[in-house]
């Protein structure tokens, strides 16, 4: 098997156990995002307070069908509100409801219990290497270097 084959086969099998170990999908309030594109709707809203749905496509990557259809799922579950500026009903400015702060203040939260229990049963020493780690990665990330187009 050459390298990078292998290479893939590893990193399968790394997300696989890492997907079904984290039981990543299973949300059990139905007002709660279900999948990834909701989720980074949401965040990217939480960092920036508001801005236009075309905005939000270019910086996730987000094609503006389906930026389209995650908004409008959002809006339904009550976490953002949508509003067209009476200057150019071309555009669309999207914002956080109360509801959809709280989701993201709740989801630090949980984020943070968890890190916390993982502390507790993994140790300080092997999640601070796991931290080192997971610092790379994301300045690989950064640098463009795990861009499957490249």
């Amino acid at each position: 098997m050459a390298k990078e084959d292998e290479n893939l086969a590893l990193a399968y099998e790394f997300f696989k156990e890492i997907y079904e170990e984290c039981n990543v999908s299973n949300f059990q309030n139905k007002s709660m995002p279900k999948n990834m594109g909701e989720i980074s709707v949401l965040g990217a809203l939480d960092a920036k307070g508001s801005c236009t749905s075309g905005e939000l496509s270019t910086a996730l990557n987000i094609k503006t069908a389906r930026m389209a259809a995650i908004l409008k799922a959002l809006e339904e579950k009550g976490h953002i509100i949508r509003k067209h500026p009476k200057d150019d009903k071309r555009v669309t400015e999207v914002s956080l409801t109360e509801a959809g702060k709280k989701i993201c203040q709740d989801s630090i939260r949980c984020i943070i219990l968890r890190i916390a229990r993982a502390y507790e049963v993994i140790g300080k020493d092997e999640m601070n290497q796991f931290k080192t780690t997971l610092l790379k990665l994301c300045k690989l990330a950064q640098k463009g270097e795990t861009s499957c187009l490249n």
